[in-house]
């Protein structure tokens, strides 16, 4: 019997997609790893680049099944306006998240929230190597920029902004916590080898269709929007429950374009229908 055939054809594609990040386990999100892939992905025939997010075609109704989950990325309060790390208007999105997660828990929709949990002293940290916030740096695991003290094990700035509402939630999945791999994707941390649990936890649990929404767009949703397709389930990003860091310049529009070639839905949190 084929491969295929034992596994299943869901099956078959993931065992595929696992083989593929296998196969590139020496590659890191680094400038070898995602520049090359941007450029390549363009095809100006079919797509002309994107880059503004009110250029995005949106899908106008997408009807909840069983098989849907939903993923709130990183809503912390370092990456609240305020934060160590903070994204313009991140405050925004608590209380409409608030709402679409309630939507998922009333019709027994799976809820997953994801935390940043980086140890003293983390690599991906400007103070780590004397530089500021920002600066360009590269290594394996680490870059393309090197970020402010964030999301501290224990401390105030990794907790949950107090206005989420946590009870639609049925796991929570911590990434960022290896000192020298930094990790921006929900699914697998910047080495392309660690797994953070949350695609196994999704297999088990039968889910297809991921909905991704917290902070940032370009970094952990985008990263974890490219590596959910990769690992062979369907995607949708409700544009209205997230926001973008965009450094360097141009990463947002790079990030919009990839993840559009990608196959990737976008779509208003209004237009998800229970």
């Amino acid at each position: 019997m084929s491969q295929s055939r034992k596994i299943g054809r869901r099956g078959f594609v993931k065992y595929a997609a696992a083989a593929a990040v296998a196969a590139t386990a020496g590659a890191y999100y680094t400038r070898e790893f995602w520049e090359p892939y941007l450029e390549n992905m363009k095809n100006p025939a079919q797509l002309a680049p994107i880059t503004k997010l009110e250029e995005l075609s949106l899908v106008p109704d997408i009807q909840l099944k069983d098989t849907d989950a939903l993923i709130i990325v990183d809503i912390q309060n370092d990456f609240m306006p305020s934060g160590a790390l903070g994204v313009k208007e991140g405050d925004q999105i608590v209380t409409p998240i608030n709402t679409l997660a309630d939507k998922f828990h009333r019709r027994n929709r799976v809820v997953v929230m994801t935390q940043d949990w980086h140890p003293p002293g983390h690599l991906s940290f400007a103070s780590s190597h004397n530089m500021k916030p920002f600066d360009s740096y590269e290594s394996e695991g680490i870059g393309p920029v090197l970020w402010p003290d964030h999301c501290v094990q224990g401390s105030r700035g990794a907790e949950f902004h107090p206005d989420l509402d946590m009870k639609s939630a049925i796991a929570t999945i911590r990434k960022g916590y290896h000192p020298k791999v930094d990790s921006y994707s929900t699914f697998i941390e910047n080495d392309k080898r660690t797994y953070t649990g949350l695609s196994g936890y999704l297999d088990k649990l039968s889910i297809e269709r991921i909905f991704l929404c917290g902070l940032a767009l370009d970094y952990c949703v985008y990263y974890s929007a490219i590596d959910g397709r990769d690992l062979g389930f369907d995607v949708v990003i409700p544009i209205d429950l997230t926001k973008a860091i965009n450094s360097p310049a141009g990463h947002l529009s790079n990030a919009l374009n990839t993840m559009v070639q990608r196959g990737v839905q976008f779509t208003k949190s209004d237009h998800v229908v229970s």
